[in-house]
């Protein structure tokens, strides 16, 4: 499979070295296009008073500064691996952002981390990995961060 372009979502809890060394060294992809993603999860309106909207507004809005910033980390731990390296920060249901961004990009991969929950915890928290393989119109490779 020729590789162009990436998309990697991240969800900033895993290290871009070991992203590296798990996915991308076994992959012919120095040519390829990466674009990593970080999906911040959006609050309803209707779930809370426009006062406490407001506040999330502000909250969404810093969130996003400081997730550029974290995502340029990212791109000078993998600097040389890949022809070009953009950074996307979006507010949204992130399976749903991360797919539709992909089929956008015209990505030929998706990557995204899997966190290994079990049991109750896995059923209280969302895996956005799993969901991004259901919706996914393209290949993903996910990975695990335990």
């Amino acid at each position: 499979m020729n590789i162009e372009t990436i998309l990697l979502a991240v969800d900033l809890s895993e290290k871009p070295e070991v992203i590296s060394e798990r996915v991308f060294s076994r992959l012919n992809c120095k040519d390829a296009r990466l674009y990593i993603i970080h999906v911040i999860q959006d609050i309803s309106r209707v779930s809370l008073y426009s006062d406490a909207y407001a506040l999330w507004e502000q909250y969404r809005d810093r969130a996003c500064k400081d997730t550029i910033i974290r995502l340029n980390e990212y791109m000078k731990a993998l600097e040389g691996q890949f022809s070009d390296i953009q950074p996307l920060v979006e507010v949204g249901d992130p399976a749903g952002i991360i797919t539709e961004k992909a089929d956008k990009l015209n990505a030929d991969l998706i990557v995204v981390g899997n966190h290994c929950r079990q049991g109750i915890d896995h059923l209280l928290h969302r895996n956005v990995a799993e969901k991004v393989m259901r919706l996914a119109r393209r290949e993903v490779i996910s990975f695990y961060i335990c």
